[in-house]
């Protein structure tokens, strides 16, 4: 499975989770933050890595 699969299918599940209303950047930063953790905890080190860019991503949208 490659990381660009591995990031749509989390989308994909943030999508789903998130209901009628669209996902909060909060809960984007949590999805991205485990999603790290859990790549992490397996040994994969570039999808952590990605999922880490995109949360600093979304922390800095929301300090902006």
């Amino acid at each position: 499975m490659t990381a660009a699969t591995i990031a749509a299918a989390a989308a994909a599940s943030a999508a789903a989770s998130a209901g009628d209303h669209g996902p909060t950047p909060a809960g984007q930063i949590r999805f991205q933050l485990e999603f790290a953790i859990l790549m992490l905890g397996c040994g994969r080190t570039e999808e952590a890595r990605a999922a880490f860019t995109r949360a600093f991503k979304l922390l800095d949208q929301l300090d902006a």
